[in-house]
């Protein structure tokens, strides 16, 4: 998918020519993750009684999930294949619960049952990237904040950004996964242990001595499997494990801070996954899609001064019951709405008095592909799967779930099915309408709303896919994921070679699952996504217009659409398609936004104003339609209202250097005009809007230079956040030129061309300023290095003519023009600047010929009419003084 990049370059060659040094913005839609953290502290239900809370001393709270980790993967659970001395230590002083379960095999809704205590037909988070968690929902963060705790979280990847909700309660909720790029592409998705570990320290070096609650979400277990050295070396043969070493690792320095800090006796610290890794088990490569124990069956372990160490509990347990164990041990009533059991009973010999059966599903297969849902129930004995194909298995004789004994035990089968349904009534909210992203009312557990295109391709950058069907499907029609989990694995292979940055070999997958599942709309999207990034937009396009047939309302198929129209030059129709998704999707920002960009390029910039400003409405911290807005009032010469749409931009995230970039071409361009005012007709600048300027500018008034200052700090601000932005340092080395600094507007075309030697348009522009600082040589080595990398570039011609005919080598002037004719021969200029050395070296008939070629080319061409009426003038009163002198 295109996320259009589109601007004009400053030609420093036309306004040399033209004695008229204009800067042009840059129209840019940057990637940017908005982070808001919602700090919403609800009501609480009615408690359970405080006979359930214990009189413990308060404690401070260490939550740790390891994203994606099995617990047979570890020491302290029977592994000996991998090195995890730190999770081995923490078992050894705490409490191993043998067999604990997630319900849902999913980061989001498997993060949200941790922390709320709920099953997910309850909080209503049913996948990632479809569902935002509503702010009447409970979280132990609130909860705990409520009771005098600093609460923080560090998140190592995208998929738990606050924007989905799971941020309630948090005041600290570092999720800034972004390095400031000027390049989308660039941007992180995700932190590794070493990040978010130090994250964790900084703060607990200047919280620690407050009670607090932090939640510290290590990602590295996740595919790709890409551990750093050494422990890329050392488990070579299973990254996934390497993964898990080097986790551990940074497990032991955050451990060991605790200890430094003399935390670790007064820290309750709890270890657990959100679920595990198929491995190629029931051949499903990741996890997601089956609901076996291969992904269900997670590590826990809880270590507290006042708890039992070297203990293990074989009892199942499930993962909402944290939430009501952790506030029993702090001495916390329980509120109403948790559907977990504390475990303390457990950790004290004291076993249930009824089984904790898990309930268990995913929906990602039906969100993600159009497949069948999965629920089930597990018990110590019996694991049952509702499919289309039911599942049964005896987990007594079968706890690698291979026999399927739905055929053979009809009574049990009729047992679980009878169970499921009724867990189901009892863990569900009341009936209210079905909503997920597709419906605009919102009511229920969950808000409804379409991720904007930013936010599908960070998580689809972390191989998730986030996308739901508008059709609604017959009963009966869905197929199930164990018939279609060979597709996924196509699904799988191609982005693993996105990962790669091997394309081609990705579309080569895509096209075989598209084949095989003609209706596959993802297949489709992520195909013509692909061809995209190959620049195959013709087949991109087919791709796209394959996905709108099958479903008009998918993800935002109209957006991709209007981008590939964007880039073929077809503005109309990506209006109508930018159109189609706001109608679609009223309520999406993003949307106008998008429309906004073509409004913009074509230079319509009222109506782009209309739409960013809706779109600023719905979202107000929108930090791209902050910086657009910004593009379309400096397009129209409203200075101060740019500033302040810049302005606000920054104040949303102040490490895009886009924004520096764009604030700093308003100051450029209103440094040159207020220069240049007193040599044009008409100021272009109402005095009502100066007045504007001079009052966000103080001094302007009295120092109009200031406004090249002001540039000058934008555009190195823009560079120091990356170094690499070609744009921005282009616009410092105009900066330079136009206050006379000609030797380091030179240096910045030199850095640029370190960059990038084939940078034709800057080696261009770097050649006339050795012109005009007087280098001719140099200038003119810059030219022919431009002519050696593109021959017919007509502007190289024409610098190294002009600076020919200046110096009086007009022989090679000629030349030059003449090449340029040849390349161009209904170019009027090429006709005039030929003329002109005709003129030059005294050729008058030759001269007088090119002029009239120029005018029958360009009748319009004023300064050849000019020139011609003068010469043909000048030609005539010399022949008449002839005659004369003849005469006489």
């Amino acid at each position: 998918m295109r996320i259009k990049i589109s601007h004009l370059d400053t030609e420093l060659a036309w306004l040399l020519e033209h004695g008229s040094r204009l800067i042009l913005f840059l129209i840019v839609v940057l990637t940017i993750t908005v982070t808001v953290a919602a700090k919403i502290m609800p009501c609480y239900a009615a408690a359970r009684g405080k006979d359930q809370a214990a009189a413990f001393s308060p404690l401070n709270v260490i939550v740790i999930t390891i994203d994606t980790l099995r617990a047979d993967h570890l020491g302290c659970y029977g592994y000996r294949a991998v090195k995890t001395p730190n999770i081995d230590a923490l078992a050894r002083q705490g409490i191993l619960f043998w067999q604990a379960y997630t319900p849902t095999p999913v980061t989001f809704p498997s993060h949200t049952s941790i922390f709320t205590g709920t099953y997910p037909p309850f909080h209503g988070i049913r996948n990632n990237g479809n569902f935002i968690l509503d702010s009447k929902a409970l979280t132990l963060a609130e909860i705990l904040t409520e009771h005098g705790y600093r609460t923080a979280a560090f998140i190592g990847a995208y998929v738990l950004d606050s924007y989905y909700g799971l941020d309630q309660g948090f005041q600290t909720y570092d999720d800034d996964f972004s390095e400031g790029k000027s390049n989308e592409q660039e941007l992180y998705q995700e932190k590794n242990a070493e990040q978010v570990t130090q994250e964790a320290v900084k703060w607990l070096e200047k919280n620690g001595q407050d009670r607090f609650f932090i939640w510290l979400h290590y990602f590295d277990p996740h595919a790709p499997y890409s551990p750093p050295s050494p422990f890329r070396e050392e488990y070579s043969h299973n990254l996934y494990d390497g993964e898990i070493a080097y986790t551990d690792y940074w497990l032991g320095v955050l451990f060991r801070q605790l200890q430094k800090q003399k935390l670790d006796a007064k820290t309750l610290v709890i270890l657990t996954s959100d679920h595990g890794e198929s491995l190629g088990e029931h051949d499903e490569l990741t996890h997601g899609v089956f609901i076996y124990d291969s992904t269900l069956r997670i590590p826990l372990i809880i270590k507290g001064s006042q708890l039992p160490s070297s203990k293990t509990v074989s009892t199942q347990v499930r993962t909402i019951d944290l939430l009501p164990t952790i506030l029993q041990i702090l001495g916390i009533n329980l509120p109403g709405q948790i559907q977990g059991q504390s475990l303390l009973n457990l950790v004290n010999g004291q076993p249930d008095k009824k089984e904790r059966i898990l309930y268990c599903e995913s929906y990602l297969p039906y969100y993600n592909h159009g497949w069948s849902p999965l629920s089930g129930i597990r018990t110590h004995d019996w694991k049952y799967i509702r499919a289309p194909k039911p599942e049964l298995y005896d987990l007594r004789k079968d706890p690698a779930e291979r026999r399927n004994r739905i055929g053979e035990l009809s009574a049990v089968r009729g047992k679980m099915e009878a169970e499921l349904s009724s867990l189901l009534s009892s863990i569900a909210p009341p009936p209210k309408a079905e909503k997920n992203r597709h419906t605009e009312a919102t009511d229920g557990n969950q808000a409804a709303f379409v991720p904007d295109q930013d936010r599908l391709k960070r998580l689809m950058s972390l191989g998730y896919i986030s996308t739901a069907s508008s059709i609604k499907p017959k009963e009966g029609s869905l197929a199930d994921p164990k018939d279609k989990i060979g597709l996924l694995n196509y699904l799988n292979r191609g982005m693993g070679f996105l990962e790669d940055k091997d394309p081609n070999r990705a579309i080569r997958e895509f096209k075989t699952l598209v084949e095989m599942d003609p209706n596959n709309t993802f297949g489709h999207l992520i195909l013509g996504s692909t061809y995209c990034q190959v620049k195959f937009y013709d087949l991109a396009l087919q791709e796209f217009l394959t996905v709108a047939r099958i479903d008009d309302m998918y993800m935002d198929i109209h957006n991709r659409l209007a981008s590939v129209y964007q880039i073929k030059g077809l503005s109309e129709r990506a209006i109508e398609e930018y159109k189609l998704s706001i109608r679609n999707y009223p309520r999406c920002a993003e949307n106008y936004n998008l429309l906004a960009t073509v409004y913009i390029d074509l230079n319509r910039y009222d109506e782009a104003i209309e739409q960013l400003k809706e779109a600023l409405r719905l979202k107000p911290d929108f930090i791209r339609a902050h910086n657009n807005l910004g593009l379309a009032y400096g397009r129209k010469k409203s200075y101060a209202l740019a500033i302040e749409e810049f302005q606000a931009a920054l104040r949303g995230s102040s490490s895009i250097a886009e924004i520096y970039n764009n604030l700093g071409c308003v100051y450029l361009e209103l440094g040159i005009l207020l220069r240049e005012g007193k040599n044009m007709p008409q100021f272009p600048i109402s005095p009502q809007e100066m007045e504007k300027i001079y009052g966000q500018i103080p001094n302007l008034r009295e120092h109009p230079a200031q406004a090249f200052d002001l540039a000058k700090e934008a555009f190195e601000q823009a560079l120091k956040i990356d170094p690499h932005f070609r744009d921005a340092r282009i616009n410092l080395g105009i900066t330079y030129l136009n206050v006379g600094s000609l030797d380091k507007a030179i240096a910045e075309y030199q850095k640029i061309l370190a960059d990038d030697p084939s940078d034709i348009k800057s080696r261009l522009n770097l050649a006339v300023i050795y012109l005009q600082s007087g280098q001719a040589e140099q200038g003119r080595k810059c030219l022919y290095e431009v002519l050696a990398q593109d021959p017919n570039n007509m502007l190289a011609h024409y610098y190294l003519g002009s600076n020919y005919l200046r110096a009086g080598q007009i022989e090679k002037a000629l030349t030059e023009y003449r090449r340029m004719v040849k390349i161009e021969p209904y170019n009027p200029d090429a006709h005039f600047y030929l003329a002109e050395a005709y003129r030059a070296k005294g050729e008058i008939k030759q001269a007088i010929e090119e002029y009239r070629q120029s005018l029958k080319i360009s009748p319009d061409h004023a300064r050849a009419r000019q020139a011609l009426s003068a010469l043909i003038s000048s030609s005539q009163q010399g022949a008449g003084q002839q005659g004369a002198a003849g005469g006489g």
